[in-house]
């Protein structure tokens, strides 16, 4: 099978908004998906022109319309594919500031709407830009896709237990809600990707919160697998991490820890463009 890069160069991890698109013709829903959650991290809402290069990147692929929404330290987007009638929101995730930072570390449980408890900082930070987004929603029914990646995965996570899409992808999600919330998400088909030795799918600790849907698990090599067990995780992720240390960790731009350099958007973009890859 094919092989496909993996990146350990730190700013595919510090800074995902670099390069240009990678969707391809009529990708795949999961390609679609985490290129979607990359490219929000370009900062449309005060660059024009990364706006404009956004907007024709999603044109290539059939969606004519484009919205941004932010506010305070959260930001989204909307794509609508009029001829499919169908829609996709993505949901930024943590970028390299304080606001997003002390997001993350309210960790303690709040109580949600339909259901259960969820992470503090995340219902703050998704309170800031869900009303935009819902209105948005109302004029333009049809198949709805959301997804994130990090932060952007748990924003996405609340947003579909409100509004039930037809399918919700995430990419390197932290656990948002306790069990009592994960059953507000039942009717939603929810694929999770978690890339090898992510660290952030491993947290917040402790037995409050879960994980919300299927786990597509990314190995070493770039192959995705639907039933890992977690002996076979841990056994792959250890070795994932020895073979990092000797060979890339120590490189001038390396990010110095795979735990870390999984958590790369761009290697979710690689592995959801080939069914096998990596190191």
């Amino acid at each position: 099978m094919r092989k496909v890069p993996y990146s350990t160069r730190r700013e595919a991890l510090y800074h995902p908004e670099i390069g240009e698109s990678r969707f391809i013709p009529a990708p795949s829903e999961e390609l679609l998906c985490a290129e979607s959650s990359r490219l929000i991290y370009k900062k449309c809402e005060r660059l024009p022109e990364a706006r404009m290069e956004v907007e024709a990147a999603f044109r290539t692929i059939g969606f004519t319309e484009v919205e941004v929404f932010c506010n305070k330290s959260s930001q989204a987007l909307a794509a609508w594919n009029g001829s499919e009638r169908s829609s996709l929101v993505a949901f930024r995730g943590t970028e390299q500031n304080l606001a997003d930072f002390a997001t993350d570390l309210k960790s303690w449980p709040a109580p949600w709407p339909r259901g259960g408890s969820v992470h503090a900082g995340f219902v703050e930070a998704f309170n800031d830009v869900w009303p935009e987004i819902e209105g948005w929603l109302s004029e333009h029914p049809g198949r709805l896709l959301m997804t994130g990646h990090s932060l952007g995965a748990a924003l996405a996570t609340l947003a579909a237990s409100l509004r039930n899409p037809d399918r919700l992808v995430t990419f390197g999600s932290p656990k948002v809600g306790d069990a009592d919330f994960c059953k507000t998400l039942s009717a939603v088909p929810v694929t999770r990707y978690m890339n090898c030795c992510d660290i952030v799918c491993r947290v917040p600790p402790g037995l409050v919160f879960e994980h919300v849907g299927a786990l597509r698990y990314i190995d070493r090599s770039g192959s995705i697998h639907a039933n890992a067990s977690r002996a076979s995780i841990w056994r792959d992720g250890w070795m994932a991490r020895a073979l990092y240390l000797l060979e890339y960790a120590w490189k001038p731009g390396n990010v110095l820890v795979r735990s870390l350099n999984d958590h790369a958007p761009l290697n979710y973009v690689y592995a959801m463009g080939s069914p096998a890859g990596g190191l």
